[in-house]
């Protein structure tokens, strides 16, 4: 059976900054004080990863997004946050990996790293990629001056966790902020693989053009119009599934019992194929299900003007 997943849960190596890499200042009309990440809204996600911090305490710490390499790999680079929960050694006037300008140059995502702290893969589930044409680009200015991970579909691009421990039965909740470019019909945003059920997937993707699918066995569409920025917030519970699509809520899908499987992608299924074009900006796996209320609060909060700004 097809997976469908979200293009969206993102995303291996260490690099290390060389001198004059870290960067004080921050993306254009951020870092006023307020930021909350999505970890501060609904806590205890099981995997997340994102171009802004999960929540306030991981950017107090200065935690890391994303590791980014520019040509050929000659350097790599952690993008790490400032207390403002958005980058602070990468932005629009100013991405440095090794001698290259992320601004100026083709940077490769090759690790997204978990900020969740849960370790629900024999560790944290970071997501990874070691083929360098495989993995998806940094756009710095994606959205308001801030920045996504680019996934060319025709380029089979594609991150991998894999690990997670056991399986978790349904309810669960993702929750994303991404964009499908406009035109592909088949594009997925995150999938994972439940041990002994094939091919079959349990996460939210697309199948059609201005649609938006959950599966988990069974897919489910909602309208959602391609080439626009969206968040989406889904509380996956059989027939009773749920998925908020930029403050709208769809309620009593069918997308079958799949549950939370042991290899995580972000941007393709797990059998390499139905591969995103599009952009993801962060995307997390809660073992919980979201209520009415946490769907529309991280919906809130995504669109904020101390987030995504959408």
């Amino acid at each position: 059976m097809k997976l469908i997943g979200l293009t969206v849960l993102a995303l291996l190596g260490l690099g290390f900054a060389p001198a004059g890499a870290q960067l004080a200042t921050t993306h254009a009309g951020n870092g006023a004080p307020g930021f909350q990440g999505a970890g501060d809204v609904v806590g205890g996600a099981a995997a997340w990863v994102g171009l802004e911090a999960y929540s306030v305490a991981y950017a107090a710490g200065g935690g890391k997004s994303v590791n980014v390499c520019n040509a050929s790999d000659v350097a790599c680079v952690d993008l790490t946050f400032g207390a403002n929960g958005h980058l602070s050694n990468c932005n629009t006037v100013t991405c440095t990996v090794g001698a290259s300008d992320c601004n100026s140059i083709s940077c490769t995502v090759k690790t997204a790293y978990d900020q969740s702290g849960a370790g629900n893969c024999g560790g944290l589930c970071n997501f990874t990629q070691a083929t360098i044409g495989l993995r998806p680009t940094l756009l710095v200015n994606c959205q308001n001056g801030q920045p996504c991970m680019v996934f060319a579909g025709g380029s089979s691009q594609c991150l991998t966790a894999t690990g997670y421990v056991g399986t978790t039965a349904q309810p669960y909740s993702i929750s994303a902020v991404g964009i499908r470019t406009s035109g592909v019909a088949t594009s997925d945003w995150l999938a994972t693989m439940p041990a002994g059920q094939g091919s079959t997937n349990s996460f939210v993707g697309t199948t059609t053009a201005n649609n938006f699918g959950t599966n988990a066995g069974n897919t489910a569409n909602v309208s959602a119009t391609d080439n626009v920025l969206h968040s989406v917030n889904a509380t996956l519970n059989g027939i009773s599934t749920a998925t908020l699509i930029d403050g709208t809520d769809h309620t009593g899908q069918s997308v079958g019992t799949n549950a939370i499987g042991a290899t995580m992608q972000i941007g393709c299924t797990q059998t390499n194929f139905n591969f995103l074009t599009g952009h993801i900006n962060e995307i997390g796996i809660w073992a919980l299900g979201f209520t009415p209320a946490q769907r529309a609060n991280l919906n809130t909060n995504q669109h904020g003007t101390l987030r995504w700004n959408f």
